[in-house]
């Protein structure tokens, strides 16, 4: 059991987010911060790991994804998406330039491509090569709303619930969606939105 009570250090144990990676580190995005705990089973907060203050030290770490590269993605209430290799941590902006928005939801496809998915900004998408995100064009109809989730299937198609409705598409090495499919709730149904990653692979 990894809590406050056996963990001095883990000075917010509300966990929103767990993910592990390829050498075995546990990455814990609680409502306060980032927490690590490595293959040796000892346990870091984020400027312990990284040795100093970071940019999500004190947001709430709402989904992780692993990158093609081994290195691990955060979505934020606050930094954006940071991008995580090694020791070296970095926010990717929206194509404006801002670093602050909201990300709830992020995910990688097989081609290098990152999805994330904001409060306000959309669906956006970092190609391979790129430094900044840009918008999903194919999917404007849910610019304005929140993306609560973003998954890949053992198919490489990508889900993504958007308030009432569900996405999934195949994207190209281009990063760009093709073969959408869209479902929506009957309009008879009591209006009622997803909530953040309540989204499960089976």
């Amino acid at each position: 059991v990894l809590d406050k009570r056996n963990c001095s250090n883990f000075y917010d144990d509300c966990v929103l987010a767990l993910a592990e990676d390829e050498s075995g580190n546990l990455w814990i995005g609680s409502r306060h911060g980032l927490f690590i705990e490595n293959a040796a089973r000892e346990f870091h907060t984020a400027a312990e790991y990284f040795g100093g203050p970071t940019v999500i030290d004190s947001v709430s770490v709402f989904h992780f994804a692993l990158c093609r590269d081994g290195g691990m993605l955060a979505a934020t209430n606050g930094a954006g998406v940071v991008r995580i290799l090694g020791q070296s941590m970095v926010q990717i902006p929206l194509e404006n330039g801002n670093t602050s928005y909201i990300a709830n939801s992020v995910a990688a496809d097989d081609y290098g491509n990152i999805y994330a998915g904001t409060s306000g900004d959309g669906l956006v998408m970092l190609s391979a090569g790129s430094t900044s995100f840009a918008p999903v064009k194919e999917l404007s109809d849910i610019s304005s709303g929140p993306i609560s989730s973003i998954l890949k299937d053992d198919e490489s198609r990508l889900w993504v619930s958007a308030g009432s409705s569900v996405y999934s598409f195949l994207t190209g090495e281009d990063g760009r969606p093709d073969r959408i499919l869209a479902f929506s709730k009957s309009s008879s149904d009591r209006p009622s939105v997803f909530n953040r990653n309540a989204c499960s692979l089976n």
